[in-house]
């Protein structure tokens, strides 16, 4: 007597399934998942900008305390440096005054990045004020602008590399070259300069216990 093979030995045995096998794997919808999440992040229409900064209602007194402090920071430099004829130094200075009191925490706005900044500006700017200003070169460029405002976006550029390589980046130091090296090289304005920028950095250090980040 044959021994009994159960049904699905002999299933096996004969080859015949009377169903379809199950793959051994399935296909995977984790790359379609992302792929969809990322369209749709792409596509996303962007949250409405709001007109008025939320911490303004939570702290109105801070703002306004920083706003009134670089105000009269700025009076101070203003009085500081009121025989200046060209506008762009002061610019460059309440450029600071701006950044001094809108972000004083930033690595910008550091002692070392203010004064730092500025003085580099100051050096570059008096290089290219006796170059492009000495009587024969301002003479030869007297008809060619565009060579000039050449000379003026070099120093600029300098400028950015010179104060990335020394770690003293001052965005508003920018302003500071430009307005040395668009008139004649004066000892005067650059002391001025100088110690408008030097009154900046004692100012930000009596009242950085005071100011925070808006």
């Amino acid at each position: 007597q044959e021994p009994v093979t159960p049904l699905s030995d002999r299933e096996g045995q004969s080859g015949d399934h009377s169903r379809p096998e199950t793959p051994a794997t399935l296909p995977q919808s984790a790359p379609a998942s992302s792929l969809t999440k990322r369209l749709g992040h792409y596509f996303a229409r962007p949250a409405r900008p709001a007109i008025v900064d939320p911490n303004f209602s939570r702290n109105s007194r801070r703002y306004v305390l920083q706003a009134v402090l670089a105000t009269l920071a700025m009076s101070a430099v203003l009085l500081f440096v009121d025989n200046l004829s060209q506008a762009a130094l002061a610019a460059g200075l309440g450029s600071s005054v701006v950044i001094l009191f809108l972000h004083p925490s930033n690595h910008t706005t550091s002692p070392r990045a203010l004064i730092g900044g500025h003085s580099l500006a100051l050096l570059l700017g008096s290089v290219f004020a006796v170059l492009l200003f000495s009587g024969p070169v301002e003479t030869f460029l007297e008809n060619l602008s565009a060579v000039r405002d050449l000379g003026l976006a070099l120093s600029v550029g300098l400028l950015i590399l010179a104060m990335a390589v020394t770690d003293m980046e001052h965005p508003p130091a920018a302003r500071t070259v430009l307005g040395i090296a668009t008139r004649p090289w004066d000892l005067e304005t650059v002391g001025i300069i100088l110690g408008a920028v030097a009154l900046l950095a004692a100012i930000q250090r009596l009242l950085r216990s005071r100011i925070t980040d808006l």
